[in-house]
């Protein structure tokens, strides 16, 4: 078998994507930061494939010095994520962040313009604060307007 080069344009956007709650685990959340799938994880564990579900994901919050460095290596150039907005607002009614959880972000932000990686960001991935979702109703609700 003969072996063909393929030439990506120069221009080409080649990336990756994932959401925070599929990635970063829950190492470092605080009592109270539990997102909608979170909450739905702790509920109904059985509905998971094997089990496995937010709790450790893929642990990129603590790796992703090593995961942006495979990025370069594999030839990405870009990297969306989403914010966890259960973990990055404390206080929701003040808009209060969690400094711990922003810091993370300054370093995977860092991190990725060192590598040469355009960060993309989403903000909204299904991580829904299970509070809001709990007092409010979700996003439908006129409060959370």
């Amino acid at each position: 078998m003969s072996r063909q080069t393929v030439h990506i344009p120069e221009n080409f956007i080649l990336g990756a994507a994932a959401s925070a709650w599929q990635t970063e685990g829950w190492s470092g959340k605080k009592a109270g930061q539990d997102s909608w799938p979170d909450a739905w994880y702790q509920q109904d564990r059985h509905v998971w494939h094997n089990g496995y579900g937010p709790a450790v994901a893929t642990d990129f919050i603590n790796r992703f010095s090593e995961d942006v460095a495979l990025m370069k290596a594999s030839g990405l150039t870009h990297y969306r994520t989403s914010i966890n907005w259960s973990r990055f607002l404390i206080d929701y009614e003040t808009a209060t962040v969690d400094e711990e959880y922003a810091a993370y972000y300054d370093r995977l932000i860092d991190e990725m313009q060192r590598q040469g990686i355009e960060l993309m960001l989403c903000l909204e991935h299904y991580e829904l604060p299970a509070t809001l979702l709990e007092q409010y109703g979700g996003w439908q609700s006129k409060a959370c307007r």
